[in-house]
């Protein structure tokens, strides 16, 4: 499937900035809403639930009227790479409510971290997906 790049890297640092905002006001309740947009996206796929991508191509993109930036790339890649970071989020979120503050603020940052890194092309969760496909999975 055909994705907008420009929209999957503006998808990330959404995510980034919202995920360091929550970290800097210590406000959990961000975190929570990041994790079930991720949540969405992994269940019912970026084009379809990923709300960041669709606020890029909807509003962002006709708006300043940027270039579409289109690459093949596999839908489930995308869908475990946001489930992935969707996982770690609702851990973080179970930890801080446990108690376990430093903890879940760690995860935190370490999924924005991930998510910077995945803005500018580098996505450690569709390299893990990739890994799995080719070791796991045989082609008849």
């Amino acid at each position: 499937m055909l994705y907008d790049i420009n929209g999957t890297r503006f998808c990330q640092g959404t995510i980034t900035l919202f995920l360091l905002i929550s970290y800097f006001l210590n406000w959990m309740p961000l975190t929570i809403l990041v994790a079930l947009v991720m949540w969405a996206g992994a269940v019912s796929g970026v084009e379809k639930a990923g709300l960041f991508y669709l606020l890029y191509i909807k509003l962002i993109r006709p708006v300043f009227k940027l270039i579409s930036v289109e690459k093949e790339r596999d839908p489930l890649e995308l869908r475990f790479a946001q489930g992935l970071g969707a996982v770690f989020l609702t851990l973080a979120a179970t930890l801080f409510y446990l108690g376990l503050q430093s903890f879940a603020w760690i995860i935190v940052l370490l999924v924005a971290a991930l998510s910077f890194l995945a803005a500018f092309g580098f996505c450690l969760g569709a390299i893990i997906y990739v890994g799995i496909k080719k070791t796991f999975i045989r082609r008849v």
